[in-house]
């Protein structure tokens, strides 16, 4: 039950008033390496 820390951003398109694109990134790699499930 340790915490953990990790990056991510999401970028909008919006169109209309309305969101027609959504793009979203995250950093696994550091994410997976603090959970002990890569090197």
């Amino acid at each position: 039950n340790q915490p953990i820390d990790f990056q991510a951003f999401d970028l909008y398109r919006i169109a209309d008033g309305r969101i027609a694109e959504n793009w979203h990134l995250e950093d696994n790699q550091t994410l997976l390496r603090q959970m002990g499930l890569q090197p």
